[in-house]
């Protein structure tokens, strides 16, 4: 996707995909890449790793936009128990 918003790539976590840093294009410094299994990851894309995750906490887009209020706590633990963050 075009996008690099925290909202966007917790959404892809939260929905079980692997989410690195996509190419450059056009204006964009940064763009988003989602993989459906972590051997599938391209040696060219990086995975988000601790710096996105620490930015992430302190985001106020730490949620998908329909993500109803109750269910925030659900989604912390399962976007901080993902796999992709299991080495951290």
């Amino acid at each position: 996707t075009y996008s690099a918003s925290t909202a966007v790539r917790a959404a892809l976590l939260g929905a079980g995909f692997y989410v690195g840093m996509g190419s450059k294009t056009g204006p964009k410094a940064e763009t988003t890449i989602a993989y459906n299994h972590q051997s599938d990851v391209l040696a060219s894309h990086t995975l988000l790793g601790p710096e996105w995750l620490s930015k992430w906490k302190r985001s106020g887009s730490r949620y998908p936009l329909d993500l109803p209020t109750n269910e925030q706590n659900s989604f912390d633990f399962q976007l901080l128990n993902h796999p992709q963050f299991s080495c951290l």
